[in-house]
């Protein structure tokens, strides 16, 4: 349209640039290929799993992994994305939801190659046994859903940890994800209470832990975790063992 042309006039005098692009939604048949990472724990079955659902799809994919040389996994997601990735799997096997979200979360923020791009970034997380497929970059819904069907995976969209946590009135809330009722709850690995609801949050006030909305503090456990800085703790859950 004409104002748009006088908009693209203005910024270029204005010594700025324009790059011009057309969307076109992309299947997973039609990606250049699918950059798949595995991380430190290697979960052997949903490797498998993965590559045997890319094959009935017929989708061209390049299996990667973290353990060259100690490198950051997002190092190795940089380094497909360079190679021409246009989709983005990291496969993770974590001891919890909360875990995964938090180890995707990180992997993400840190591949500068797959935000700037445009990557699809997905995560493959599996927790005692359950798959969720978390999507980190909102795009391509069509292409998530047809991943998810093809793993029997539940799918997720990854919500960053500064999204997640709050300041309010000298209070620290931290939202958990993927909780469920009567999971155990762990902070800095020290057992800090039982979930009640899905819907949980942990609570401090001058990095003392005070209240667990959804769910019961256990009695002591605040003194024995002592002074934490929920921003940065390693929170998790874990289901109740069987009885033998």
């Amino acid at each position: 349209s004409e104002e748009l042309s006088k908009l693209l006039d203005e910024i270029r005098e204005g010594g700025g640039s324009v790059l011009v692009a057309r969307f076109r939604p992309e299947d997973l048949a039609e990606s250049k290929f699918v950059g798949v990472v595995v991380c430190d724990d290697e979960p052997r079955g949903l490797l498998k799993e993965v590559i045997s659902a890319f094959k009935s799809m017929k989708v061209k994919f390049a299996v990667d992994r973290k353990l060259r040389g100690g490198r950051p996994i997002s190092s190795v997601v940089d380094r497909l994305c360079k190679r021409g990735a246009s989709i983005i799997l990291l496969i993770t096997k974590v001891i919890s939801f909360e875990r995964g979200m938090a180890l995707g979360a990180e992997v993400y923020e840190n591949s500068i190659y797959a935000r700037v791009l445009g990557v699809t970034f997905l995560e493959l997380a599996e927790v005692h046994g359950k798959k969720y497929l978390i999507s980190w970059s909102a795009r391509r819904e069509s292409l998530i859903d047809e991943l998810a069907k093809a793993l029997k995976a539940q799918v997720v969209q990854g919500v960053m940890l500064d999204a997640r946590i709050r300041a309010r009135d000298g209070l620290v809330i931290r939202k958990i994800y993927g909780v469920r009722p009567g999971d155990e709850i762990y902070v800095n690995d020290i057992p800090i209470a039982k979930a009640l609801t899905s819907e949980v949050a942990l609570v401090c006030r001058r990095k003392r832990l005070i209240d667990v909305i959804g769910g019961v503090l256990y009695k002591g456990a605040a003194k024995k975790l002592g002074r934490v800085v929920l921003e940065e703790a390693l929170v998790r859950t874990e289901a109740p063992s069987k009885p033998s």
